[in-house]
């Protein structure tokens, strides 16, 4: 069965559950370095448990999506219903068989991060793409997704999410 194959349920999941999504091969990630240019500027940089630089490299992370055969990417507007899709996909290829599975995605678990005490939700945090140098624009346009930098802060945020499967 090929990997495309493998990650369709997943796909049909996250669509049902609410958000588009696409079945991609691992070689279709594109990572860059310069997405940690991005984290820098930001307010949440060094605040976070989850940003740089209490985060792995952009590097090591490549080195360890090569492990996998297969993602499904995911896309939606919709910030508070992305963070619970991800979690369902990531269980439901876990019970699967798929023990490896693990979700990204651009959100905080907690809406105060107790950085620099320890996390106080361990179970509920997971990596977002662009802190570990993922060029989310480069893979959601190989993806077919049409996406550009908003130009106004009126615009709906495009927020993008990363099922990866063993």
């Amino acid at each position: 069965m090929s990997n495309s194959k493998k990650s369709d349920k997943y796909v049909k999941l996250a669509r049902k559950l609410g958000v588009d999504a696409k079945a991609i091969p691992i070689s279709n990630i594109f990572f860059d370095d310069r997405a940690l240019l991005k984290c820098e500027g930001c307010e949440s940089y060094a605040r976070h448990w989850l940003c740089p630089p209490n985060v792995m490299k952009p590097a090591e992370f490549k080195r360890i999506v090569k492990n996998y055969h297969s993602a499904v990417l995911t896309h939606s507007n919709d910030a508070g219903k992305f963070r619970d899709v991800m979690y369902q996909l990531e269980s439901k290829a876990f019970v699967d068989g798929k023990y490896w599975a693990f979700a990204l995605f651009p959100d905080f678990c907690c809406e105060k991060c107790s950085y620099p005490s320890s996390c106080k939700n361990p179970g509920m945090d997971r990596l977002m793409l662009h802190s570990h140098g993922i060029d989310e624009y480069k893979t959601a346009r190989k993806a077919g997704f049409k996406v550009y930098p908003l130009r106004n802060k009126d615009e709906r945020q495009n927020r993008f999410g990363l099922l990866l499967i063993d």
